[in-house]
């Protein structure tokens, strides 16, 4: 999947601004090989591969409702390696393994064993293949013992040697014959791991699936924990329609709950076209983008996402074009960055991709006229589209087309203000984060100066800003 870049914004950088990242740092591995997985975690395109990751997401949740039984399982995972080498290694059957490496499948043939022997009854996609002839191989006097050295009982002849070896050894004599025996034994030992890697690398299949199905196992431990911590819920997969009920960004409302405050969950829903997002600044808009964006990720990687309820269209690109990434750029000042993000957008579009596009207040960083006119261009372009694109704003818009959703932030609430003293501190308290549905000629809340003056600021230029609004609106009224 090609995820939205600002210049070459990477695909790590767009999961960085989500947030993404930090989510899936908090994902509670039991593994080595299930963390190194993260990086390698797939992003589904279509509704039938969402569709069987989700399904075996909630297999699993079932068949490890039972968190004491779960807990053994990721104890258990704790002891599971990182093989990739060596498995690499036994596909070919010339190559000789050490005793390092015939060490770690012995280990993994005995844990793989343990788990066939505790997961009763688990799904089909969980099921391990039997390796108790692997076992038997690499532990030819079954002592179970997690340890490897080519032991007597593989060769008749290395066993009389290793007998007169250690009868020479106490009589401390013939020092020519103990060197000839250990010479011998040498040679002996190295026909052994050619022959144990010949026969290794004939299970290299069954060794590798297992191998693979028990890093699926810590991934999907790791996913249901993620889960039950953040409260997430699972989205039904939609055609040409974005919808959540109580739609919430995990991460701010942990942080909020460490600080005894609430995050307010907003309903939205997006069809296919242009939907508008109007509201003062400091109203949560940037907030529910890049929340959007967020869930979207989760969703197309097999996740259940943060809202009460949700239906979600799979997309084929995702962008979130914003000036606040002018760190990022090279050389572009922000609203450059934006115009080359969104030419990249519709380059998207217009070659049949639907996309999620996300545009956090654009045109922002140029002159009002035109910047208007470029959002409202934007929004034109987009609203007859195969493709979801939300356009927030501040600007004054006046759209005359029904076709286009309108939604605006309600902002500060009426109620409250005598109750307490207002400062930088609480005044989120005091704002409403829901959405309302909204005509599209309605004006965008004007309310900078109304926070100034609860915040108790008092400023000649700020005053001097109030004055001359005063003096634009009489004008206006004569006119």
């Amino acid at each position: 999947m090609y995820w939205g870049r600002i210049i070459r914004m990477r695909n790590e950088e767009l999961k960085e601004i989500t947030g993404l990242n930090a989510l899936l740092q908090k994902m509670n591995y039991s593994s080595i090989p299930g963390k190194k997985s993260v990086a390698k975690m797939k992003f589904y395109r279509t509704k039938k591969a969402i569709k069987k990751e989700l399904d075996t997401l909630d297999s699993c949740l079932e068949y490890f409702s039972d968190e004491i039984y779960a807990n053994r399982i990721k104890k258990l995972l704790g002891s599971l390696r990182d093989v990739t080498h060596t498995l690499k290694q036994i596909e070919s059957t010339e190559y000789v393994l050490d005793d390092i490496q015939l060490f770690e499948l012995k280990e993994f043939a005995l844990l793989s064993e343990e788990f066939r022997r505790i997961m009763n009854n688990c799904p089909e996609f969980l099921e391990l293949k039997k390796l108790d002839d692997v076992v038997k191989l690499l532990d030819p006097e079954n002592t179970k013992l997690r340890h490897f050295y080519i032991y007597s009982a593989y060769d008749r002849e290395l066993e009389k040697l290793r007998a007169e070896k250690k009868k020479l050894l106490r009589a401390k004599t013939d020092p020519e014959r103990l060197r000839e025996i250990e010479t011998m034994e040498q040679e002996i030992e190295e026909k052994v791991r050619e022959r144990l890697s010949k026969s290794l690398s004939e299970k290299h299949e069954s060794l590798n699936e297992n191998f693979k199905r028990l890093i699926d196992l810590d991934i999907y431990l790791a996913k249901i924990d993620l889960i039950r911590r953040y409260k997430l819920n699972k989205p039904v997969i939609s055609e040409d329609e974005i919808n959540y009920k109580g739609l919430f960004n995990p991460l701010l409302k942990e942080s909020l709950e460490h600080i005894k405050k609430e995050f307010q969950p907003v309903n939205v829903r997006i069809n296919c076209g242009s939907t508008v997002i109007t509201g003062a600044n400091m109203t949560g808009k940037s907030v529910l983008l890049r929340t959007l964006a967020l869930s979207q990720q989760l969703f197309q990687m097999g996740f259940y996402v943060p809202s009460e309820k949700a239906k979600i269209a799979p997309v084929d690109t995702l962008h979130l074009i914003s000036g606040d990434y002018q760190s990022m750029l090279k050389g572009l000042s922000s609203f450059a960055a934006e115009m080359v993000e969104l030419d990249r957008a519709v380059k998207d579009t217009e070659k049949g991709q639907k996309g999620l596009l996300l545009f956090d207040e654009p045109a922002k960083n140029t002159n009002p006229y035109e910047g208007n006119a470029i959002v409202k261009a934007c929004i034109l372009f987009f609203k007859d589209k195969k493709t979801f694109a939300v356009i927030a704003t501040h600007y004054d818009l006046m759209l005359e087309n029904n076709e286009i959703i309108q939604y605006r932030v309600k902002g500060l609430r009426e109620e409250g203000y005598a109750k307490k003293e207002i400062h930088p501190e609480n005044i989120i308290d005091y704002v409403d984060y829901s959405l309302q549905q909204v005509d599209s000629e309605e004006t965008v809340p004007k309310e900078a100066l109304r926070v100034l003056k609860l915040l108790k600021l008092d400023n000649p230029i700020f005053n001097k800003a109030e004055n001359i609004l005063l003096e634009d609106r009489r004008n206006k009224e004569n006119e």
